[in-house]
């Protein structure tokens, strides 16, 4: 006779559900979520365990990224620069702009002027402060 065959397991069900209950988890704080935005684009929010992980904008609506920008550590989209970003100011695919955030504050930037696909222009502190500040210019 074979004792454990009617014998319940309560462990092995309470396993199960916090299995179940951590992969719903994950699937839940690491999410996209995307918006149309009629001025902006389409805006691509990422979400790794529930904080902004990153910001992607098809600011043209050419199923291109234009924008990119990596919020790693921080713990909202619209209060810091975060740690990086890239642009497509042209809207041929690739990226021209590449900003480096240190603490907020702008540590490099990284500037493809003539759109051939290679940075002619690399710059830091107060001198990428001031090429960025020329590019917001109209």
């Amino acid at each position: 006779m074979n004792r454990h065959r009617n014998r319940n397991y309560p462990l092995a069900g309470a396993a199960v559900l916090t299995v179940s209950v951590i992969v719903a988890g994950y699937f839940s704080l690491n999410r996209t979520v995307t918006v149309d935005n009629p001025s902006l684009g389409i805006l691509k929010y990422h979400y790794r365990w529930g904080k902004p992980y990153s910001l992607a904008a098809d600011t043209n609506r050419d199923g291109k990224d234009d924008f990119l920008a990596s919020y790693q550590g921080f713990s909202d989209f619209s209060h810091s620069p975060g740690r990086e970003h890239w642009e497509d100011r042209n809207h041929d695919g690739t990226f021209d702009l590449h900003v480096l955030y240190n603490n907020g504050e702008i540590a490099q930037i990284e500037l493809d002027r003539d759109y051939d696909g290679r940075f002619e222009v690399t710059a830091s502190g107060a001198q990428g402060r001031a090429i960025l500040e020329d590019l917001k210019r109209p």
